[in-house]
């Protein structure tokens, strides 16, 4: 009995280890490093779960990282943009980020210091999340610095062995997709229909939304902590603010809101290393539903849209401008036809 249990154990053991040195090897996180041997990243369904692999890992310097804001940004077009058609750029996307998720990207790419430049999403939605804690349930070694202790949940994990399986396979197939394409949502669902039926289900049918400021100013503490640890490495932020559609910014308290927001604005712009750029207050990107599959996310062209704006310094929030910016879109929304937006979304136009 006792040989029994030896065997049994040291078997398990043996097998424990070589899973272990597998997955180490392939990394299929990039917890450790990109892929060796030639083979190219693939992408997960887990983009949680790689976003701060690739950060510490990948190539680049200019890095695009933040929320489902920025899934449809083409690295392609970012690298035209800013770099001439050179190589230099990559994307992180963590949908429904929280404010924690934001802090801990910054914060990995101040460590692995090969950024540049980060061009992050600033979602106003960020600041009415829980200030503690991710957005998904995971386990530290995807949230914070790898370490002894919490690196055991990944080597010997049954569902990162098959993803290491599935780098491989995807490899010998050649048919990974190109890292331009991760995360885009393509195709004919971006019109005012899907827009105004959005608008019904998750605005109109739930009613008003409350705005809690002291939440607001939670978040962006955690904010901070990743701008301090990239202003003492030397690396620019360059924050976006999401242009979430007109529709997006009914039923609530939307003066109160921007108003808030403009003081947490002013707060980050205080940092040397940061700039704000405010595609949210284009009037016409905002109010063409065309360019949306619901009242937040929009199209590929918006988010080229973004980079050039970025680029050529269009948009951008400064110390001089941000009260004429922010009391021009509130009274854009004082002025919106709702009447007739909430009858075209009841189908009584």
């Amino acid at each position: 009995m006792n040989k029994f249990i030896y065997i049994f154990i040291s078997t398990f053991g043996i097998l424990s280890i070589m899973c272990a040195v597998f997955i180490a090897i392939i990394d299929p996180f990039y917890v450790f490093h990109m892929p060796l041997g030639g083979m190219e990243a693939i992408q997960t369904n887990r983009a949680h779960y790689v976003a701060r692999g690739l950060i510490r890992n990948a190539d680049y310097d200019l890095l695009i990282c933040g929320s489902s804001m920025c899934e449809n940004f083409h690295i392609e077009d970012a690298n035209k943009i800013f770099y001439g058609g050179e190589n230099k750029c990559v994307k992180v996307v963590q949908h429904g980020s929280y404010s924690n998720d934001l802090r801990a990207s910054l914060e990995a790419a101040a460590e692995a210091g090969k950024a540049k430049t980060i061009i992050m999403a600033l979602d106003t939605a960020v600041f009415q999340k829980p200030d503690e804690g991710y957005r998904s349930d995971m386990p530290s070694y995807t949230t914070e610095k790898i370490s002894i202790i919490n690196i055991w949940p990944y080597l010997l994990n049954k569902d990162v062995f098959r993803y290491a399986l599935d780098l491989i396979l995807q490899n010998i197939r050649g048919k990974v997709p190109s890292q331009d394409s991760w995360w885009i949502m393509t195709g004919d669902f971006y019109s005012e229909q899907n827009v105004l039926n959005s608008y019904k289900n998750e605005i109109l049918n739930l009613g008003f939304r409350d705005f809690d400021s002291q939440k607001a100013w939670n978040n962006l503490e955690n904010i901070r902590k990743g701008v301090e640890a990239c202003q003492k490495t030397g690396i620019e932020i360059q924050f976006f603010i999401p242009p979430y559609s007109v529709a997006s910014w009914d039923c609530k308290d939307y003066r109160t809101e921007l108003m808030t927001y403009k003081e947490l604005w002013r707060e980050l712009l205080v940092y040397s290393n940061v700039s704000i750029y405010a595609t949210q207050f284009e009037e016409e990107i905002v109010t063409d539903f065309n360019n949306y599959r619901n009242q937040g996310h929009y199209s590929e062209a918006v988010c080229k849209r973004i980079l050039r704006d970025i680029s050529e310094g269009r948009t951008q929030l400064t110390a001089d401008n941000i009260d004429k910016k922010v009391d021009g879109f509130i009274k854009l929304l004082d002025q919106y036809d709702w009447e007739t937006l909430r009858k075209k979304a009841k189908g009584e136009l």
